[in-house]
């Protein structure tokens, strides 16, 4: 069995942010994506079902981010030496809130062709995605942790 790295609490937050709440939701999309773009061509055009798109991606981004979140608390806790799983939550949530912010921002500076509900609903989902890494996180970090302690 290899040797558990010891890294500080930051770092271990950032692994846990990037691998659950970025890598695989978006490898998750990407997958996706390409499967409906070869299954149901013309889909992604403009046809004024633009609002039901955005809940359904909405819906669809919370099942990869509980997916990933789950996947990346138990790799961290296989890889990584966690004190306390506490704070690596609460840090990790921290990262995420930030790239949630960032991408509010950006899609507003970009002038993305979102109606005022579409974006009432995109920044609603992103707190609520805040909340939902939160709460998955603070759920199965410790389960992971312990876990990985008793092998």
């Amino acid at each position: 069995m290899k040797e558990k790295k010891q890294s500080h609490s930051s770092i271990v937050a950032i692994v846990h942010f990037v691998i659950g709440g970025f890598i695989i939701p978006l490898i998750g999309y990407g997958l996706l994506y390409f499967a409906l773009l070869a299954l149901f061509p013309g889909i992604f055009e403009q046809n004024g079902d633009g609002l039901l798109f955005v809940a359904i991606a909405w819906v669809v981004s919370i099942g990869l981010l509980i997916a990933g979140v789950i996947y990346s608390s138990d790799y961290i806790a296989e890889k990584y030496v966690i004190k306390d799983t506490h704070l690596v939550v609460i840090r990790s949530t921290y990262y995420f809130a930030l790239l949630a912010l960032a991408g509010i921002i950006l899609g507003m500076v970009l002038d993305n062709p979102l109606t005022v509900v579409e974006r009432i609903i995109d920044g609603g989902a992103s707190i609520i995605n805040v909340g939902v890494f939160y709460y998955v996180s603070k759920r199965f970090l410790p389960k992971a942790v312990l876990k990985h302690t008793q092998k």
